[in-house]
């Protein structure tokens, strides 16, 4: 990305010549198409889109003299062409400026649709609804606006101030070329698109989650289950100890039978339940074993 470093610290001294406004120049350039006489321009910045511009009049038909000074002749004496290609059209969106003279001029235009923007998309509906309003015939082929106007006929055109907010909540467009509702449609898709692939995420997380909670319980539960075979087993050893130590015999209980010792109460309905459970029969709820 380009940049301009500034570094300050100085005060700034000096005399500077203000050049034209560039947005002023391109449309006076345009506007050379509508007479056959030399059109003068004075103060004009030395810019690239200028230099498009006169590139692009110079392939319709005008005179451009002085082409990189500060003062520019043109002169459409004989308008050869009205027709602007995409290849210069590409390098400046300005250039859609030469779609109205030329229909005045010619009765009929074919400018490409402008290129890309830096700063974002930047429609054209306005100028084809205002050409509409005089009374052109506006249509959309392979990339090319093509405008026909026998004669245009004045009329009252209002410019909206908040025709680009409508333009993006959807509303509907004067101009005959959908540039509004695929736009719409174009933010539509994406935030469709988006949200398909956070929900997708978000459900791949908690799936990662759901499996390492479900491991880390399952790694606990073992642990716990471990603990009281161990805590049963040496219980069991020491009563054989102490039986044989006394010269008897450690009290054997039937299969099947469950001695009181290992049982427990659980904690939620108080029902009783073996101590090495881990779900209570009663409740169904899960118990810890070591309680």
């Amino acid at each position: 990305m380009d940049q301009l470093v500034v570094r300050g610290g100085k005060s700034l001294r000096g005399e500077v010549e203000v050049s034209g406004a560039k947005n002023a120049a391109l449309p006076l350039m345009a506007a050379s198409l509508l007479t056959q006489e030399p059109v003068r321009l004075s103060n004009v910045p030395r810019l690239m889109d200028v230099r498009t511009m006169s590139r692009l009049l110079r392939h319709i038909g005008v005179e451009v003299t002085g082409d990189g000074a500060p003062e520019l002749t043109l002169q459409a004496q004989a308008v050869s062409r009205a027709e602007a290609p995409y290849e210069l059209v590409k390098t400046m969106r300005a250039s859609v400026v030469v779609l109205g003279p030329l229909v005045a001029r010619q009765g009929r235009a074919r400018v490409s649709l402008p290129g890309g923007c830096a700063i974002g998309p930047r429609p054209i509906n306005l100028h084809l609804m205002g050409l509409e309003k005089l009374g052109a015939t506006i249509r959309l082929d392979q990339g090319y606006v093509e405008a026909e106007a026998s004669h245009l006929t004045g009329a009252r055109i209002t410019f909206h101030p908040l025709a680009q907010k409508r333009r993006m909540r959807g509303d509907r467009c004067t101009c005959t070329i959908r540039c509004c509702h695929e736009d719409v449609l174009l933010t539509a898709l994406a935030l469709v698109t988006l949200f398909v692939v956070l929900l997708v995420v978000a459900i791949r997380t908690y799936a990662k989650r759901a499996a390492a909670h479900r491991a880390a319980h399952e790694a606990r539960l073992g642990a716990m289950t471990q603990a009281v075979l161990a805590a049963a087993r040496k219980k069991k050893a020491a009563e054989a100890a102490a039986a044989s130590k006394a010269g008897t015999t450690p009290p054997v209980e039937p299969p099947g039978v469950v001695s009181l010792r290992e049982e427990r109460e659980c904690p939620f309905c108080a029902e009783r339940i073996l101590k090495k459970a881990r779900v209570c029969k009663h409740c169904r709820r899960d118990v810890d074993p070591l309680a």
